[in-house]
């Protein structure tokens, strides 16, 4: 999928008898899956399949999707493992200083003398602040996303620039 869309989950397996999903989500905030709204899920073998949204129920770290066209098990069954994508443009605008995981995983990361140090490979949350994971060949830094350590994310540039504290590198 292109820059125009975002992934934001995968269909774990059916929920009930009568169509429903359940689907891990990768946003944190519950944006992503709004009522009305299209879905674009894609299967293994790149097959495209969009469908309406028609209701949500959260459950912890995952959600329980209907949507429309799914009306049974067997349906649901076949939508199992698919990754699930929306529009950026469904989106709300981020506030200053939050990202999109999928728009920091793959950017360069420098610190304010020009030294490359990697690309950010992996995101994970530890509650109080995501960890950005950035891989060297072998090497791998465990970057806090927090101000003292992130000082600038350039999205057009894919360019994210640290300040290296003591014990981090």
């Amino acid at each position: 999928m292109d820059k125009e869309f975002l992934l934001v989950g995968r269909i774990l397996k059916p929920h009930g008898v009568r169509g429903k999903v359940k689907a891990r989500r990768y946003l944190l905030s519950p944006h992503p899956f709004q009522i009305g709204k299209e879905v674009f899920l894609k299967g293994k073998g790149g097959d495209i399949i969009v469908l309406i949204v028609r209701a949500v129920h959260w459950k912890r770290e995952d959600v329980i999707l209907s949507l429309e066209g799914i009306e049974n098990r067997s349906d649901a069954e076949r939508i199992r493992n698919f990754e699930i994508y929306i529009r950026r443009s469904d989106l709300p605008p981020l506030p200053e200083g939050e990202y999109y995981w999928e728009d920091i995983l793959g950017m360069d990361v420098y610190d304010g003398k020009g030294n490359f140090y990697g690309c950010i490979r992996e995101i994970f949350p530890t509650g109080s602040n995501d960890v950005w994971v950035c891989v060297r060949g072998k090497e791998e830094i465990l970057l806090p996303a927090i101000d003292t350590v992130i000082r600038e994310v350039d999205l057009r540039a894919r360019r994210i620039i640290i300040e290296p504290v003591e014990g981090l590198i």
